[in-house]
Parts: structure tokens; sequence; C-alpha cells
């Protein structure tokens, strides 16, 4: 998301309205079979049809009860399949465009005269960036950990090592951490119990080597009364590896409760086991249209864009966006929810200053090591970076020194 102080032009290129009708519901007579749009009165009588509702009511309330007895994970109403029960992002794999969030941001803009152009890249394979819960298994406790994702607006869980959506390094990286959790005997997280080992499991993709970095998010509590388990469990990944190794192991510990439900705690233990430190990442390396070619750092502590492919469109976008002032001269620069600056180095040739902020507090190493691989000392010496939160930026009267604001808030919104 980009805040521009003026937008120009925006009316001319409005998309036309869309106008949608909506089904009217067939009339009594309709249902009970009368011919559409006739007045004839219903083949059957009012009480017939009063009595045949009753039944339909009845068969409908044993029948849940029959799914709620027989309910399997990947498939919760334990008869035909449940559509909602698959990853997420395969809902809308056929249509894109038919998912909410892309039919709520069109319907958006149309309200305000907006263009808004919608693009779709690869439907497979594209995710390289992103989490799994990980539980114990629904149908036997002592098997395998489930690796997936939950039913949208339920705690079931679906095992999603079989995603299209994941690039294919990914089912190999994890399914090794999978083996390694049954050979080590470590439990995933017991939701009704509240207790386990492994809660969740992270996983990036160095798009350069294919290799990928995985972050075991570890109960803390589990770790300090059973430390040599969770030691059991790094050796065994180390030895069950994927062909060409890993990128790198991570150990996060962290101890949620039914008040917290974050996945990670950026203030909390962090722990290399093994592997590259640092995945590095270069969006233009050939400076396509004049792009800086910067290098990022991405720990798994830090925000990481899931699809940095995709995302080069929007930083290619934002420079064009960036207008000089009047008088001609570059505009001063404000970053909010910078991350680790992945926007506001790659438009430094373009302002006269950069002030990038974030809260997380392991951002500002990741920023001064990018902000070394760029080869223009004067173009170096514009940027700094301020360890706040975006509200605390504001508070403190950052925005009045700044001509450009740029703002990438999180899915939760501006603060």
């Amino acid at each position: 998301f980009v805040l521009v102080l003026k937008m120009k032009g925006a009316e001319k290129n409005a998309p036309a309205k869309v106008k949608q009708v909506k089904k009217s519901k067939p009339s009594k007579a309709e249902s009970a079979g009368a011919p559409a749009g006739s007045n004839a009165k219903p083949t059957k009588d009012a009480a017939s049809v009063k009595d045949g509702a009753k039944k339909q009511r009845r068969r409908k309330r044993e029948g849940k009860g029959k799914a709620k007895a027989g309910a399997q994970p990947g498939n919760p109403t334990g008869g035909k399949k449940n559509k909602t029960a698959k990853d997420p992002s395969e809902l809308f794999l056929d249509n894109p465009m038919r998912a909410p969030i892309i039919q709520r941001a069109t319907s958006h803009f149309e309200k305000r005269k907006l263009a808004f152009k919608v693009s779709c890249g690869p439907k497979e394979g594209y995710r390289t960036h992103g989490k799994l819960a990980v539980r114990v298994n629904p149908k036997h406790k002592l098997a395998p950990p489930v690796f997936g994702m939950f039913v949208p607006g339920s705690h079931a869980i679906v095992d999603a090592l079989e995603s299209k959506a994941h690039h294919p390094a990914v089912k190999n990286a994890l399914e090794g951490v999978r083996r390694a959790c049954r050979k080590s005997n470590v439990r995933g997280w017991d939701d009704e119990e509240g207790k386990g080992e492994l809660r969740h499991v992270g996983f990036t993709v160095h798009r350069k080597t294919g290799k990928v970095s995985v972050t075991l998010v570890y109960d803390a509590k589990s770790r300090s009364e059973n430390p040599d388990l969770y030691n059991q469990l790094v050796s065994c990944i180390r030895t069950r590896q994927p062909k060409g190794g890993l990128h790198s192991l991570w150990g996060h510990f962290h101890t949620g409760d039914k008040h917290n439900n974050a996945i990670v705690d950026i203030h909390g233990e962090w722990k290399h086991e093994f592997g590259v430190t640092w995945m590095r990442e270069v969006l233009f390396p050939e400076q396509e249209e004049g792009a800086p070619r910067i290098q990022l750092y991405f720990p798994p502590r830090v925000f990481r864009q899931a699809n940095l492919d995709s995302f080069r469109n929007i930083v290619l976008a934002l420079r064009r966006w960036i207008p000089a002032t009047n008088d001609g001269k570059l505009p001063r620069c404000l970053e909010l929810y910078g991350g680790v600056g992945t926007l506001g180095l790659h438009v430094i040739d373009l302002v006269a200053s950069l002030t990038s902020s974030d809260e997380n507090p392991h951002n500002v190493e990741c920023f001064k090591k990018s902000l070394r691989s760029i080869d223009s000392v004067e173009e170096r010496s514009r940027a700094k970076y301020i360890g706040l939160a975006a509200k605390d930026m504001v508070e403190q009267g950052h925005l009045a020194d700044a001509e450009i604001v740029i703002v990438d808030p999180p899915r939760k919104g501006l603060e």
C-alpha cells in the first residue's frame, strides 16, 4: 500500500459500474409445483407442506449429528467432502478472480470510481514463504503429527504438505521434519489438552538455489522441561535433510496461551542451529527499469513478502509514482512499517532522504547490511533507520519533515 499525497486522473480511468442482479427467490406457489409467474394454487394443501417442512428440518438436524461424529481431517463433514476443507489457497485456484478478497477490493475501488487492475501470476508452486500449524493427529495421537492449515472458521486442521501452492522444494523439506518428529517422538501441539512440543513450522525458499530455511516454533515450556528431546529432533533433521541439504535450520521458543495466539514473538528467543545465517535475495539482478541492485537480508525473525517475484512489480510501480517536488528537487521520504527496507531502499536513487522505520528490533541490522550493498556512497548517506512503530513515528512528528510517505501495513491495517 502506498500513500500518495495527490492523485490525478483517477476518475478518467474509472471502470464502468457493474450491476449485479440478485436472483429472486421462488414464490410459495412455485416451490409447491406451480408454473413460474402463474397464479395457480399449490398442488399440495397447507397441512402437507407444513408437515414436509418439519420432516426436512428433522433430517437436517440428524445429518449434522452424523457429520460431527464422522468428521475426519480433510473431510470434516464425515460424508461428502466439504470444499472449505482444502488448503484455503486452493479454494479459488480455478478462478482466482472469485476470491472474496479480490471481490471486496474491486467493490471498494468501484464505489470510489477508481481504476483497480488485478494481475494473476502462476497458480501453482508460488508459495516460497509461509508457516504451517503442527498438531496431533486427530485419528491417533501417537501417529506422526499433521502439518497443515486450519479450515476457515474452525480449529479443524487439514494436512497441507501436498498443497499445489507450495514451491516444489517445500514438501521435501517439511516431510523430512515430519519423519524426524516421528523418529524422536516429538508431538505436535494438542489444543484440547494444551500441551505438546512442536507448535508450528516456518519455511522460506531461497529463490536462487531452491534450498529451504526451516524454523521450528517449539513450545518454550516443553523445551525447558526436556531440552534433550528438542536436541534430538534437531539431530534427526540434520541427518534427514533433502537432497542438496537445507539452507538453514532455526529454533524459536515461544509459549502462547488462549489469550495470545501469535505464532511467533519477535522479542522471544531464537537459535540458529545450522546452515547459512542470512538468506540473501536480490530483486533486480540486472537492474531492470533502472531499479538499483540491492542485496536484501531475510533471517526468519523478520518479515518477508510471501511472493517476491510478484512483489517486484509493486516495487517498479512505486518507482514510477515517486514525483519530484515543485521546484524540481528530489523529495524527502518517510517509510512506515518498513520491515528490512524492501520498498524504501529500492527508491533510494529517487529521493533526497529516506527515513525507514519499524518496531521489529531485528530489522535494523538487516537494513544496514543491505545499505552497504549500494554502490553509491552518496546514496548510502541518504538513508537511516528508526526502530519505532508507525504510531510512535507519527506522534514524534516525523510526518512533518516528509514529502512522500510509503506505507506498507500488516493485514490488521493501520494503527
